[in-house]
């Protein structure tokens, strides 16, 4: 009752006329006039009222962890760009619709916004629900994903496609939370976050394909995390790299809503990798994309060089390395103060020059020159890249034979494992060691093993593998569809790794990778190619 004695005049007007529409085409047409009432009040800067045209579930999960983000006058909404950027589009505004698509049920519509702004074509999709006698904005996950099943853990609420439910099996259910936890914990989240997290959840939208993620989104990617609702929408489970965007934020609580992408997803791949691939896997291509120049660090520092000098899949690497540089150097709370330092304003944020961010950074650190950072930072590459690497080519001294079946031999260490494969004279050294026999996997789905093996092996429950062949080899996670730790041969040769003559590899990687898991003579298999 509070919520509708709170609204103004032109919003109860508007709800007393929407009471009176009953059929699916004047249903739109008050979704229409509701948009122009809540960009009116958006104008004339009345934000509360014109949260109060939400839905009370949206406005719930766009509170539900006490985010905030300064300068944004409505957080429910700041997905959008006619939010994000109210001060120019508030003249905009007429017509407040190009486009109304009645939804079935006949209680939805969508509505497209459009409009020429300077030489920029501005669009956006809003939805509208009637609720009773009233019509509410939503979200789109709220109409495409309404009817999708729903799995809760002790963080999550997964709304998933009903054809992915064999992919959500206890492990990687498990292993999500437990990420939540080991992240908290590296962040130093407190009690009452975690409690938040424990009994509130975070939405996870599972959906079957990036052209779902784009129909909640209206962006082609993998996965994303919602600054507005607080939600995650990804074709990935479990996608890290996205969670991580969600934790940083709940351990500032108050925040810009940009930040310079280098510190953002810097962070974001120092925790969580990026869809699929584990940090350590894309610690060893950032070392090496940064010390053949491939990526020049320069090149990513601003907004514009980030998002277009360099594609995502070398950026990411880089910034990831240089995330985790920063947070060893300063410690958690200087990093985070780096961080906000460098968020704020788009506007500003995007005239940041090179020298102005080598600027901050340099004092932040304390160095005298932005060559001291570079030479700091080489030092961390090279320790990242070579000494904490969970995957090298090469044999251990001293280890003990734990398993020999044909031509594998697999060694066992405190610490390490490796094995030794030799391939006949006339085939090509290619191996798959599957071991990890899981219960909990028995008639699961794997995503990842699904990729490896098409059409040739069924998924038994074998948690982990490792495939190799002369150029390459990689430790995987086939519950969670987890790319672990990456050798190639072409980034970092190495006569240790491949012997021509004998037809031999030899790879060693640490135990605690794979969570000590090892190859057994009663868990063990070893596939073709």
């Amino acid at each position: 009752m509070l919520r509708k004695v709170q609204l103004n005049l032109l919003s109860i007007l508007f709800f007393v006329f929407a009471a009176l529409t009953v059929t699916p085409a004047l249903r739109a047409e008050t979704d229409v006039q509701m948009l122009a009432n809540y960009f009116d009040l958006l104008a004339s800067g009345n934000y509360e009222s014109a949260g109060y045209l939400w839905a009370d579930p949206c406005l719930e999960r766009a509170n539900r962890f006490d985010i905030q983000y300064e300068d944004i006058p409505l957080k429910v909404d700041c997905a959008s760009p006619i939010v994000r950027n109210l001060d120019v589009m508030k003249h905009y505004f007429t017509p407040p619709v190009r486009n109304a698509t009645h939804l079935n049920p006949g209680n939805y519509s969508m509505m497209e916004f459009k409009a020429v702004v300077g030489a920029e074509e501005v669009k956006y999709d809003y939805y509208a629900m009637q609720q009773g006698d009233y019509h509410y904005l939503i979200y789109p996950e709220d109409y495409y994903c309404k009817d999708w099943p729903v799995i809760e853990t002790r963080y999550f609420r997964i709304h998933y496609h009903p054809s992915l439910k064999g992919f959500l099996n206890p492990v990687v259910l498990d292993q999500a939370d437990k990420y939540v936890d080991r992240i908290a914990d590296s962040l130093k989240l407190s009690k009452d976050d975690l409690k938040v997290l424990s009994e509130k959840k975070i939405e996870y939208f599972y959906c079957n394909g990036d052209s779902t993620v784009k129909q909640l989104t209206g962006h082609m990617v993998k996965g994303t995390y919602d600054l507005a609702s607080n939600d995650v929408i990804s074709s990935f489970f479990p996608h890290f790299h996205e969670v991580t965007h969600l934790l940083v934020n709940l351990k500032l609580h108050k925040l810009p809503l940009y930040t310079l992408p280098i510190m953002r997803e810097g962070i974001a791949v120092y925790y969580g990798g990026r869809w699929g691939k584990a940090p350590a896997s894309l610690m060893a291509l950032g070392g090496f994309l940064y010390n053949d120049t491939i990526v020049s660090l320069d090149s990513i520092l601003t907004m514009t060089g980030f998002d277009h000098s360099s594609g995502a899949d070398v950026a990411y690497p880089v910034a990831g390395l240089f995330a985790g540089y920063l947070r060893s150097d300063l410690g958690l709370s200087k990093f985070f103060d780096l961080y906000l330092h460098l968020s704020g304003k788009f506007d500003t944020l995007n005239a940041m020059s090179i020298d102005d961010v080598e600027g901050i950074i340099e004092a932040a650190l304390g160095k005298k020159s932005w060559d001291d950072v570079t030479k700091d930072f080489g030092d961390y590459v090279r320790i990242a890249v070579a000494d904490d690497s969970d995957l090298l080519p090469g044999q251990l001294s001293d280890a003990k034979e734990s398993l020999k079946e044909s031509n594998l031999v697999i060694y066992d260490d405190k610490d390490w494992a490796s094995l030794i494969f030799t391939a006949p004279a006339d085939q090509p050294p290619t191996g798959n060691v599957l071991f990890g026999m899981d219960p909990q996997l028995k008639g699961a789905q794997s995503s990842l093993y699904e990729s490896h093996y098409t059409d040739s092996s069924t998924f038994e429950g074998y948690r982990y593998g490792i495939r190799f062949d002369q150029n390459e080899a990689g430790l995987y996670d086939y519950a969670t569809n987890t790319l672990v730790a990456k050798y190639i041969w072409g980034i970092t040769p190495s006569d240790a790794y491949y012997d021509k003559q004998d037809h031999k590899i030899f790879l060693k990687w640490k135990k605690s990778a794979l969570n000590s898991a090892m190859p057994t003579s009663s868990d063990f298999k070893l596939l073709p190619n």
